[in-house]
């Protein structure tokens, strides 16, 4: 008989699944993550040329130790953000802080392995997204026009 997997909260995990629990414990935290980022997945953004782009972030995310621990980073595909002018969009949350918190980025479909690795582990080490690529950040004030 096969031995049953069990996650970081000590939840029975589903076949096929790294982490999600058979049976959903209201009493139990969702696992902590430090940084969420979440890729546009819709027709128009078209971020998915050959891998999707969130399976790479979390492969790149794995290779640089931000899958477990105070670092780990969330990547979440997402529908339609409505920002379509912007052609390849990702929002960037921080758990707990401020300095990468909210942070809106277009045009990631350009962005290649390098610049996906240099960019993560600027957020690692918790350095100013916003100040680091001015020019792949959205401006709320561009948002709202």
């Amino acid at each position: 008989m096969k031995e049953a997997k069990i996650n970081a909260m000590g939840s029975e995990v589903v076949d096929g699944f790294a982490c999600k629990p058979k049976v959903k414990d209201p009493d139990k935290p969702m696992m902590f993550y430090r940084y969420h980022i979440l890729i546009c997945d819709g027709d128009r953004c078209d971020c998915n040329a050959k891998k999707a782009l969130s399976d790479k972030l979390r492969d790149l995310a794995k290779e640089l130790k931000m899958d477990k621990g105070a670092n780990r980073i969330k990547v979440t595909k997402t529908k339609c953000f409505g920002a379509c002018r912007y052609k390849g969009v990702g929002l960037l949350y921080e758990n707990g802080g401020t300095t990468n918190n909210g942070v809106w980025l277009k045009k990631i479909h350009k962005w290649d392995d390098g610049q996906w690795r240099e960019f993560l582990t600027a957020v690692k080490n918790g350095e100013s997204i916003r100040c680091r690529y001015p020019d792949d950040i959205i401006a709320m004030e561009e948002m709202d026009g």
